[in-house]
């Protein structure tokens, strides 16, 4: 291909840009002039000439009148300028050389070649760094969950101890009230903290655990022998499994909690 037929397709493939670029910008009726000279001389010019024609006419006029310069102007139709730009056809022996050497590849071709690589560029840098914001929030991720799951593990271990507190709280007053008649009462006055006329002042010296321990062998005693036999029978399935006696509590207070919600 000629340097003139290169520079001519070259000028056509930027005019068709900058009719698209105007429709973009919502510029659709679009009128094309071009004013032709050589050293300084007007030449015969397109005017106003349809977009879709353009392009033909204007090849054709390159072609009649050798210009050595172009002006391409864009209006709406208003006659308003909206894109003008002046093109030239001397070309230096240099240029020439490097138009042989690079057949095929005018300024247009060349400038869009530019364009893709660099928007490959800016879409690796963007891929690189939504990889490293994801990696850094994963690891933010992964160490909350680890801070939920310790968390949520204090929280079970209190509710336990809160749930096993609160049975031990009602059933102390509780059964001290029931069996106040009994001599069972007294020990579990002093043990639920309730005054009680039959309250040995020794109990409160003692221990937890042995006046735990009297209370129960006082409570198996006063016992008939029916009764004894079915606590005997408990006490064999606690020995066997411990586990069941937080069960037991729970389910033994079902109907007192229950009670006191309403």
């Amino acid at each position: 291909m000629s340097t003139e037929k290169s520079k001519r397709y070259n000028i056509a493939a930027t005019v068709r840009k900058a009719i698209h670029a105007q429709a973009m910008l919502g510029h659709q009726d679009v009128v094309c002039s071009a004013i032709l000279s050589r050293r300084g001389k007007k030449l015969n010019s397109i005017d106003r000439s349809p977009k879709e024609n353009f392009t033909r006419l204007m090849h054709q006029y390159i072609q009649s009148e050798q210009p050595d310069k172009l002006r391409v102007e864009l209006r709406s139709g208003s006659d308003a300028l909206l894109w003008s730009k002046t093109f030239s056809f001397e070309v230096d022996p240099v240029k020439i050389d490097k138009d042989r050497e690079f057949q095929g590849l005018g300024e247009a071709q060349i400038g869009e070649l530019l364009n893709q690589k660099m928007a490959e560029l800016r879409k690796q840098e963007e891929l690189e760094q939504l990889r490293s914001e994801t990696e850094q929030l994963s690891q933010e991720n992964e160490a909350l969950r680890r801070q939920l799951d310790g968390l949520e593990e204090t929280v079970e271990a209190k509710k336990k101890v809160e749930y096993y507190a609160n049975i031990l709280g009602l059933a102390f007053p509780g059964l001290a009230k029931m069996l106040s008649t009994t001599p069972l009462g007294g020990t579990l006055g002093a043990l639920a903290g309730l005054d009680t006329a039959n309250s040995p002042s020794s109990e409160t010296e003692k221990s937890q655990r042995e006046t735990i321990i009297e209370l129960v062998s006082e409570f198996m005693a006063s016992l008939d022998d029916q009764a004894l036999g079915q606590l005997y029978l408990v006490f064999i399935e606690l020995s066997n499994n411990p586990a069941l006696i937080g069960t037991l509590l729970a389910k033994i207070h079902e109907p007192t909690e229950t009670t006191s919600a309403q």
